[in-house]
């Protein structure tokens, strides 16, 4: 219509030359203007599509940002799915660990009873050997008392041999005597006869004795020689025991050693461990501080982005009066309305991401004060264990004293045993002695009897026959005397037998108690094995836990970087949105952007509503 118009009014006035140049010139300014506004026109449109373009970098952008956040969050949760895994085998190690406990406990009980059973059998070695010391003393008093009784007999058998002296001077006497009674003859052979008789049965009786005393020589011989391989044997178990003793010792303390180094660097380590915690909680609260901070900040640059996009849409705006009734700018705007869509949904995506984060993060600080709380029952189990060592220290110490005395009041009962057997010895000597004299004895009375045949023979008086009748007596009572003595000896030599016999048995019994504190202590070593490889698993397994644990702070820092940055985007587009459609309101009057309107309401709506769900 407009340009008809122009052609009508052209047409009237071509009659005259003015309105003719009139035209023209209006023509020209309408050409220049009109290629004015062309240019206008051009350089608006290209400036708007380099806002355009600038807009579309800016999407792609947010869409890397967001799908690296994405792929951030997926391998945060293979992480976070990676150590709760971790601690699911680090609790069952720890239920383990309470199990292992749990039996070392009930070992050191059975250790306990153990020990006191030894304790016992030491208590029953002592009443032992004090039994012995008192019948060491008994055999003291009873070798004292025969070697009394030997003197007494020495001092007999001289009596017997002056006595026999008296009567050899008077049977000289009678010889030299010339008178002879018959009766008195009859007389003294019948006592020679009587004499002789007794003579015999002393002779046997002797002989009898004889035997016995060879007897007793074989069996103190062997015994002996018992006591001689049995202290021989004794010596090398002695010996051995002190060897493996020591052993045990150098090995005690080399294990305490390495145990006590141990649990210097389970300290140290413990020590790390606690100022890493008190250093990463000091973080956290230093970067909430700056989440805080940074909100003031994000204000700042976000008044920045504000001024910078009013003229943006200032320059948009003008743009639009020019390509309203354009097909392009709708499908721009819906492509826009669809980016838009998908950056709410990103953003929605992200806020869901950063509160499931969180949610991870909290469960990983409960973990860790449990995974702490563990540590510290760990550590008094520790410590509980190494009073217990202590103590079963002191214990081995004390048992090594008590064996050390024991070893020393055994060398001293075998020291007296060899000077009871040299006592033996003696008394043995002085019987052969005494059998000696006794022979000699016999000698006299046989040379006594021979006299008395010759008295026979030549008559005696009645006096001289009297005298020699109770020199017999004194003789035969003598001989009586001498043997109550050899029944006593024998009697000695008896209880000297039995003494041997619990000697042998009390060092069998010493030697079974040995055995058995020996195996003790490879139990003990054994436990204490143990103890040390559950201790060194204990510590790398504290360790593997410290360092996830520094990995996963490192992880929660890296995720609150991202996630902070993430917020400052979000707010910025919230911005920049907000402040679109405020200027897309103001500007927009005609019916054509009414349907734009509404949808960007509708966008806007949605994308509250969206948020107020998440």
């Amino acid at each position: 219509m407009w340009r008809y118009e122009v052609r009508l009014t052209v047409s009237m006035l071509l009659t005259g030359g003015e309105w003719r140049l009139k035209y023209e010139r209006a023509i020209r300014e309408i050409e220049f203007t009109k290629k004015r506004l062309q240019q206008e026109f051009e350089d608006k449109l290209e400036v708007e599509q380099q806002n355009k373009r600038q807009l579309e970098r800016r999407i792609s952008d947010l869409q890397a940002d967001s799908e690296e956040s994405q792929r951030n969050i997926q391998q945060l949760k293979k992480k976070t799915q990676r150590m709760t895994s971790e601690l699911q085998d680090t609790k069952l190690h720890l239920e383990g660990q309470q199990s292992r406990n749990h039996d070392l406990e009930k070992k050191q009980r059975k250790f306990d009873s153990e020990l006191s059973g030894v304790q016992e059998e030491v208590q029953r070695e002592k009443s032992l050997k004090e039994k012995l010391a008192r019948e060491k003393d008994m055999l003291a008093g009873d070798a004292f008392s025969l070697r009394q009784q030997l003197e007494d007999k020495d001092l007999e058998v001289c009596a017997v041999s002056l006595k026999l002296e008296t009567l050899g001077a008077e049977l000289l006497d009678l010889n030299s005597q010339e008178s002879k009674d018959e009766a008195s003859l009859a007389k003294v052979k019948k006592q020679l006869r009587d004499m002789e008789a007794k003579l015999k049965d002393q002779e046997e009786e002797l002989d009898e004795q004889a035997g016995t005393i060879q007897m007793l020589e074989q069996a103190k011989l062997r015994l002996e020689m018992e006591t001689e391989r049995l202290r021989q044997t004794h010596s090398k178990e002695v010996e051995s025991k002190d060897d493996e003793v020591e052993e045990i010792r150098q090995s005690c303390s080399k294990k305490l050693k390495q145990m006590e180094v141990q649990l210097e660097e389970e300290y140290d380590e413990k020590q790390k461990v606690m100022k890493e915690k008190r250093e990463l909680e000091s973080k956290m609260l230093s970067a909430q501080d700056k989440v805080r901070g940074g909100d003031i900040e994000t204000e700042k640059r976000l008044r920045k982005d504000l001024k910078r996009t009013k003229a943006l849409l200032a320059d948009a705006q003008i743009m639009l009066d020019h390509i309203k009734n354009n097909a392009p700018s709708k499908r721009e705007i819906a492509q826009l309305k669809n980016q838009l869509e998908e950056s709410e949904f990103t953003c929605a995506s992200a806020v869901k991401a950063r509160k499931s984060m969180e949610v991870e993060i909290e469960d990983l600080h409960v973990q860790m004060e449990d995974i702490s709380k563990t540590k510290q029952a760990l550590e008094e189990q520790l410590s509980r264990l190494q009073r217990e060592k202590n103590d079963l220290q002191s214990r081995m110490e004390e048992d090594q004293e008590d064996m050390n005395e024991l070893m020393k009041k055994h060398k001293a009962a075998v020291a007296q045993s060899a000077q009871n057997l040299a006592q033996i010895s003696d008394l043995q000597a002085q019987l052969e002695e005494a059998l000696k004299e006794k022979q000699e004895v016999q000698e006299k009375i046989q040379a006594l009897q021979s006299q008395l045949e010759f008295q026979e023979q030549s008559m005696v008086e009645k006096s001289l026959v009297s005298r020699q009748e109770a020199k017999i007596r004194e003789l035969e009572t003598k001989l009586d005397f001498e043997k109550t003595q050899v029944k006593r000896l024998e009697s000695l030599v008896a209880r000297l037998k039995e003494n041997l016999e619990k000697l042998t048995e009390e060092r069998d019994q010493r030697s079974s108690g040995e055995i058995r504190e020996k195996e003790q202590n490879k139990r003990l070593q054994r436990q204490i094995r143990d103890n040390k490889e559950e201790t060194s698993e204990l510590a790398k397994k504290e360790s593997e836990a410290s360092r996830k644990k520094h990995e996963l702070e490192m992880d929660i820092e890296s995720l609150e970087a991202a996630n902070q940055s993430l917020q400052s985007d979000l707010k910025l587009a919230f911005k920049r949105i907000g402040d679109l459609q405020a200027a897309i309101e103001d500007e927009m009057e005609s019916d054509d952007n009414e349907d734009l309107i509404n949808s960007l309401q509708d966008m806007v709506t949605k994308y509250q509503k969206r948020q107020n769900r998440a």
